[in-house]
């Protein structure tokens, strides 16, 4: 458990325009979670995490000075992913972050393949790179719900296998490229990192509503 600081954390929502209730909905907390963490009571890690992430801060920045070093280094060994319901969830969540990764637990059987490279393709196929020099454009809205439909076809058939997805936004300090003028990506000399939200997703089997993993995780960028 950890305290964040209240005026920290206000602050950074100033700085955002959000309110409680903006950051309850954007990192889908509950919105007494968001007061209890506003009021500088103690919440878990993951809950804390999920909140830096969503106002575009790191954990360590918005903690109380007195539990700063201790909560970070118990943040850092490990992450909680939480299972995933919901396709429009999903993909909101592919849309506003800047990376992400996607891991399978599952042992491949000729039983399961096709249903573990559905979802992962649906997964990876709409995951931002960041080694893209062009921005994906805004999702048409037909494009939208059927990408919505099919997410949710899958997770529901990975489900009736004993499958889930699960899901964690973090924030991340990476070193993006520059591009080239034919879009080939390039690292200047001096170039500073950038902080954004990423995205880390597991394919394991189903059995809670959260697994926990070490934080050991290949981002697409260097970062630190």
């Amino acid at each position: 458990m950890m305290k964040l600081d209240p005026l920290k954390l206000s602050n950074q929502r100033e700085i955002l325009g959000y309110s409680q209730q903006n950051v309850a909905d954007k990192s889908r907390l509950c919105s007494r979670t968001v007061e209890r963490a506003a009021a500088g009571k103690s919440i878990n890690h993951e809950t804390a995490a999920s909140i830096a992430a969503t106002l575009g801060t790191t954990l360590s920045s918005l903690l109380l000075d007195e539990n700063t070093y201790e909560a970070a280094q118990q943040v850092g060994r490990t992450t909680s992913l939480r299972r995933a319901t919901s396709g429009r969830a999903i993909l909101d969540t592919l849309d506003t972050t800047a990376m992400g990764v996607i891991e399978c637990d599952v042992e491949a059987t000729n039983d399961n393949l096709l249903l573990l490279k559905n979802i992962a393709h649906l997964l990876e196929s709409n995951m931002k790179d960041p080694m893209a020099p062009i921005e994906r454009s805004r999702r048409p809205l037909s494009e939208r719900l059927e990408l919505i439909a099919a997410i949710n076809e899958a997770l529901n058939e990975l489900q009736a296998a004993g499958v889930c997805v699960f899901v964690a936004e973090t924030w991340v300090e990476a070193y993006f490229p520059n591009f080239l003028e034919f879009g080939e990506p390039y690292f200047p000399d001096g170039k500073q990192p950038i902080g954004c939200r990423a995205v880390r997703m597991v394919i394991a089997e189903a059995g809670s509503e959260k697994i926990v993993r070490p934080n050991l995780v290949s981002w697409p960028l260097e970062h630190f």
